[in-house]
């Protein structure tokens, strides 16, 4: 849980959610950073793995469309290709803001103990032992730069695509690597798409390890 960077910021769900909405869904990540397709690829494999293994049928549209796919076809040929592969969710992962912020962190001084007796061995007054015995340590100020990842996961039933059936925002502090935060989502947004009840259908496979509780 320690080792985790993402927490939910906020979490809603339609009043009526089609029972059928996650039968067979296609994972589209917009998250593509300058040319850099492999964030992408990271974080549909994430989200297909996290729902294959809670009983959900899953496809990453990177898989099946490739990198650069989805820049040639219309949204009429998309939704027709969505339509004729019977899929009956679309998730959308979208990256909504990102943030730098510099906080400076203030120096301490604390005490420590020093195990020396300046005079030799022998017996002192509790007071003199405190002297001889404790030293102080100061450590300076520094300068932290944070940055924080805002992004959102929306799902889809493909019925009726006008309105989104869920909205998951989240919030990712430092992460690592794009594999660990894609990782790091998924585990975030799959355990909150339980508690919502989306997923209470399926054959659910707890894995509390990979929850954030």
């Amino acid at each position: 849980t320690a080792c985790s960077n993402t927490k939910m910021l906020s979490s809603w769900r339609a009043e009526s959610v089609p029972n059928n909405t996650m039968d067979k869904v296609l994972i589209f990540s917009l998250l593509g950073i300058k040319g850099n397709n492999d964030v992408q690829d990271d974080f549909e494999d994430a989200i297909v793995s996290d729902l294959h293994r809670n009983g959900i049928n899953a496809y990453s549209a990177y898989d099946i469309y490739g990198s650069a796919g989805l820049k040639s076809k219309s949204k009429e040929t998309l939704a027709k290709e969505i339509h004729d592969g019977n899929y009956t969710g679309v998730m959308i992962i979208t990256l909504l803001d990102k943030k730098k912020e510099t906080n400076y962190v203030p120096g301490s001084t604390y005490n420590v103990a020093v195990p020396i007796m300046p005079y030799g061995f022998g017996f002192y007054h509790y007071y003199n032992c405190y002297g001889y015995y404790y030293d102080q340590v100061t450590t300076p100020g520094y300068y932290t730069t944070d940055t924080e990842y805002i992004l959102e996961a929306r799902i889809f039933n493909t019925q009726d695509a006008k309105d989104a059936i869920y909205i998951g925002k989240t919030s990712t502090m430092n992460p690592s690597d794009a594999e660990s935060m894609a990782k790091d989502f998924s585990n975030t947004i799959t355990h909150d798409l339980f508690n919502q009840g989306i997923i209470q259908n399926k054959k659910y496979k707890s894995d509390t390890s990979r929850f954030d509780y």
